[in-house]
């Protein structure tokens, strides 16, 4: 059962392909979901393995956005530090794609089957899958048993390429999953804690969310539960979530203001609407008599451990994303 989100931050990755059958590594790349992963192949394991440890270097969003706490600040800890603007400027980064999520190797290779390559790669980010033949299987499945594969598919499935598809998505999923898993411990020690990293309804309809908007990527916004997502042409749509207490926040700072704006305090005191600023600046820049176009009608959503307000945003002209290499254009660029 899962305990915490899938992922604070997800968009697609570039999977890399093993197999010394040139003509089958031609073949299976055609079939491949394109809008979702792009990909590399490799028909030798010794030169694989060369990229994958020596040439390739893994760089983490989790690099990005959280960091060791200096001892000469008050809130000095042995815990990680997060910034969390930083997750969402991911989508900035023109090198994210390029970054391998998952792994796909034949077994029967000669030189090194896959196996031993995986055995290699032991301690690398990346997720495993590999192809068998059916007299291989029980090698997957022990190999799978002791952690050295994450999934295995035998190449002669009737339902091969739909399999190898699912199977690339998921670990990628998992992919992300995992290296989340650093972020939501630095999330354990915000203050006040944020309730809806936990919070299986909060969780259930998050889940509800993805499927409905399908997006490329997404990536979390801010510590109250936003999002922004993107489709393959960089399209942007945003989750604003804000919880009971911080409405409140922002009803009182709206009445204090030197300008009254009678309108937004009315709909923040009776949480009809939620305020959405995409970046700091944009909230820092905007005075409250200026708030109304930011303002956007909400529901609420009672969850186990708070109750959320929440509005989907999908006027792209809403908030300035600044410029965004798309998925659809990085994938044009490599042809």
């Amino acid at each position: 059962m899962r305990h915490f989100l899938p992922a604070v931050c997800y968009h697609p990755t570039t999977v890399v392909f093993i197999d010394d059958n040139r003509e089958f590594l031609q073949h299976v790349t055609k079939w491949l979901n394109h809008d979702e992963f792009a990909y590399r192949t490799f028909d030798h394991p010794k030169i694989a393995l060369e990229f994958l440890t020596r040439t390739y270097h893994p760089h983490p969003f989790t690099e990005r956005c959280t960091y060791q706490p200096s001892g000469d600040t008050p809130w000095d800890c042995s815990e990680l530090g997060i910034n969390i603007r930083n997750i969402h400027h991911e989508m900035h980064n023109p090198k994210r794609f390029a970054e391998i999520g998952v792994i796909v190797v034949d077994y029967a290779m000669p030189g090194m089957n896959g196996i031993e390559l995986c055995t290699k790669l032991e301690g690398l980010p990346f997720k495993k899958i590999m192809l068998t033949g059916e007299a291989d299987e029980h090698l997957a499945v022990t190999a799978f048993n002791h952690g050295i594969i994450d999934h295995f598919i035998r190449k002669d499935d009737a339902n091969f390429y739909a399999l190898i598809n699912q199977a690339i998505r998921e670990m990628q999923a998992a992919y992300f999953q995992n290296s989340s898993l650093k972020v939501i411990d630095a999330f354990a020690n915000l203050y006040p804690p944020k309730k809806f990293l936990a919070d299986p309804v909060f969780i259930n309809f998050f889940d509800g969310i993805f499927n409905a908007l399908h997006p490329a990527e997404y990536y979390l916004t801010d510590q109250d539960g936003g999002f922004t997502f993107l489709d393959t042409a960089g399209r942007p749509q945003w989750l604003a979530v804000k919880n009971q207490e911080e409405m409140a926040s922002f009803a009182t700072y709206a009445a204090e203001a030197d300008i009254k704006q009678e309108e937004v305090i009315k709909l923040l005191k009776e949480l009809r609407a939620i305020p959405y600023f995409h970046t700091d600046e944009e909230m820092r820049n905007t005075g409250v008599e200026e708030w109304l176009p930011f303002m956007h009608p909400a529901q609420c959503l009672r969850g186990e451990k708070d109750t959320y307000y929440y509005a989907i945003i999908s006027n792209s002209k809403a908030h300035d994303i600044g410029d965004v290499l798309s998925f659809a254009k990085y994938l044009k660029n490599l042809h």
